[in-house]
């Protein structure tokens, strides 16, 4: 779940903080979340809290009952009570996210499509051929989802192989659920942003096997980070 502001706590506990993916700690305090089989409805739970093991959540507590049951097993210094600013919902999730268009976010809206990739997009795409400057835009637009509570998200790189690894490499390291796919472009990518459809193919299975080998303990939804075919 993502958690609302940066507020200190007010007793019980530590404030919450990010990036307590190991171990065993408890967020308590307001939760908002869907309701499982009625789309569009939402459940408030004033005081209650979840219970966090290994990055996974094993225990949902909505009553004081429940909640005393809960934290039984819990370190009281690896209990988290959020502050009255605060509180925690499911983190968002992104479906589709052009990494290395974070160069020019929020800019560059005045052309058609047709005329604003060849303009704006393949430029900055063809400049993470640097991988060093690639790994800086894609860190920083990993680290600004995940500001703002985008835990996981589906990423178009560009048609670089290394570049693709390195954004994979990114998301493990900074602890975000991703989808990552490298760009496939055989035609219409202009100057030196293009490849041919078997380099394609084959690039795109060397970035499938690199995410599996990048984690081999796990396996399916326990992988962090998948690969996906991307056009």
């Amino acid at each position: 779940g993502g958690g609302g502001g940066e507020g200190g706590g007010d007793g019980g506990g530590q404030s919450l903080q990010p990036g307590m993916s190991t171990g065993r700690f408890a967020v308590c305090g307001r939760f908002v979340q869907g309701v499982v089989g009625s789309p569009g409805d939402l459940e408030y739970v004033e005081d209650g809290c979840c219970v966090v093991e290994d990055g996974v959540i094993t225990k949902f507590a909505r009553t004081p009952e429940e909640v005393s049951e809960a934290l039984k097993d819990v370190d009281p210094a690896a209990q988290l009570k959020m502050s009255a600013a605060e509180l925690c919902c499911p983190g968002m999730i992104d479906t589709h996210v052009h990494a290395p268009q974070y160069q020019f976010t929020g800019t560059a809206t005045d052309l058609p499509l047709m005329e604003w990739l060849q303009t704006y997009t393949f430029p900055a795409e063809r400049r993470c051929a640097d991988v060093h400057l690639a790994s800086r835009i894609c860190t920083a637009c990993v680290k600004k989802l995940l500001s703002l509570g985008t835990t996981t998200a589906v990423y178009y790189a560009s048609i670089h192989l290394q570049s693709t690894m390195k954004l994979a490499d990114i998301c493990l390291a900074l602890g975000q659920r991703a989808l990552v796919g490298k760009v496939c472009i055989d035609r219409h990518g202009g100057e030196d942003y293009q490849e041919t459809t078997e380099q394609a193919i084959k690039e795109t299975e060397d970035l499938i096997n690199y995410c599996y080998t990048c984690q081999p303990e796990t396996t399916g939804h326990g992988r962090l980070v998948n690969p996906v075919i991307t056009p």
